[in-house]
Formats: C-alpha cells, sequence, structure tokens
C-alpha cells in the first residue's frame, strides 16, 4: 500500500523507535509499513494519522480492503457517558504513561464529542473471540497428559516422564491452543504438573490421534502400562 509514514515522520523530527512506541507496535512493524511490505490495520492507520498530526487520506491510498470502515454503532448519550467515564478511569490509572494515558484520553474524547466513525477504536486491544471448540480441545489434550504422567506412579524412571510429557503447541500455526494453555495455566493452581511450552512444530495432529485412543478407554485415568504404550503408539499411526 502507498503510504507517506517515513516521509512524513523525518519531516516532523520523529525517530522510527519513538513512533514504533507511541503506536504500541515494533520497529520491524513500522518499517514494514513504511516500505509498503505490510498494510496496517485501520486502527494502527488513524493512530498514525494521530501521531503525525496529519488526515488519513493523505498519508495512505485507502485502496485495500483491510483499510475500509465498517458502519459503527449507534450509542445512546448514556452509553456514550459510560464509555467516555470508563476511559477517564483508566487514563488516571495510567498516569505515569504518557502513552496509555494519551491513548485513553483520545477515547474518552471520541465518545464525549459523540464522533460515531471513531467508535471501533476503543475494541483496537480486544483479541478475537477463542472458539469454544478451541477450548474444549486445549483442555481435553492437557487432561490426557495428565493421566499419562499419574499413571507411571509414585516413582516414575525419568525416561518414562519425559515420553509422556506435554510438548507444547506451535507458537505459528496452533497460536490460539497455545495462547489459551498459558492463560488457563498461568497461575499454578490448574494443571500445574505441565509446562505450556511453544513446541515450535505442529503438535495438533499428534495429539489428536492420542485423544481418539485415550476416548477408546473412556477417558480411563489409571492407566495400566499396556494403554499407555498404546496412546503414544497412536502417535506415531
Amino acid at each position: 500500500m502507498k503510504n507517506r509514514v517515513k516521509q512524513l515522520r523525518e519531516r516532523k523530527g520523529i525517530s522510527q523507535i519513538d513512533l514504533a512506541e507511541r503506536l504500541g507496535v515494533s520497529r520491524q512493524a513500522l518499517s514494514a509499513v513504511e516500505t509498503e511490505k505490510q498494510s496496517p490495520s485501520l486502527q494502527t492507520a488513524m493512530k498514525v494519522a494521530r501521531e503525525l498530526d496529519t488526515p488519513l487520506a493523505q498519508i495512505f491510498s485507502l485502496e485495500d480492503e483491510s483499510m475500509q470502515s465498517t458502519k459503527s454503532p449507534t450509542l445512546s448519550k448514556v452509553e456514550r457517558l459510560n464509555f467516555a467515564n470508563q476511559f477517564a478511569i483508566l487514563k488516571a490509572l495510567h498516569k505515569d504513561n504518557k502513552h496509555e494515558a494519551g491513548y485513553y484520553e483520545y477515547l474518552e474524547e471520541i465518545f464525549r464529542r459523540g464522533y460515531e466513525s471513531l467508535y471501533h477504536e476503543c475494541f483496537d486491544k480486544l483479541w478475537t473471540a477463542l472458539p469454544t471448540e478451541v477450548a474444549e480441545l486445549t483442555l481435553d489434550i492437557l487432561e490426557m497428559h495428565r493421566a499419562l504422567l499419574w499413571s507411571l506412579g509414585e516413582r516414575p524412571n525419568p525416561a518414562d516422564i519425559e515420553r509422556v510429557k506435554f510438548q507444547g503447541f506451535d507458537g505459528n500455526s496452533e497460536s490460539q491452543y497455545l495462547s489459551f494453555a498459558k492463560f488457563f495455566t498461568a497461575d499454578g493452581s490448574r494443571y500445574s504438573e505441565t509446562k505450556v511450552v511453544n513446541s515450535y512444530m505442529p503438535t495438533l495432529d499428534r495429539y489428536k490421534k492420542m485423544l481418539a485412543e485415550w476416548e477408546r478407554m473412556r477417558r480411563e485415568q489409571q492407566l495400566s502400562k499396556a494403554q499407555i504404550e498404546s496412546i503414544l503408539d497412536a502417535a506415531e499411526a
């Protein structure tokens, strides 16, 4: 996508690192936008326009579909006031971070002034909703590995522990599973025996085969040695 980000940034004497920090993105991501190797989201583009104090249309070509705005919802005055007050509170809580405080002040003003076309910006930091199926499969996988580990007995052989150990999820192709598993086990109160790591290779197909075999055993929690071997063998089938 054609843009004038670098030209305008340098004209205003803003370093690439400084602008990246203001936008809440990495320097590499900003560099990719400036060199037109990557198109920014509409939300990021609008932040760029705000930081460079330049109309969006004078910075970017808006022909890319990913930059097109969708119709914003209409809110009542009471709803607008609630949003504005929430962002005012967040601004106060982040007063020691000028960029965060400035961001929340910006959102507060959007709702106080009723700028409907910008309402969507308050959702900029929300993740896409995680499908229930992803969460359920993640928990099934963790539960299966717990059963495998606990079935080894009180003094398991280290080599056996290594064989049944949870290998994690791939941070690239299975990031939703990895993020949810880390979140769910973060405080140590659930699946404390399991360390959630980036496997750096796809693992889901392997786990699904193991799960199918465990389901055939009716999710037995105390597995025999033969059952453990059968589940592990299924992963390689």
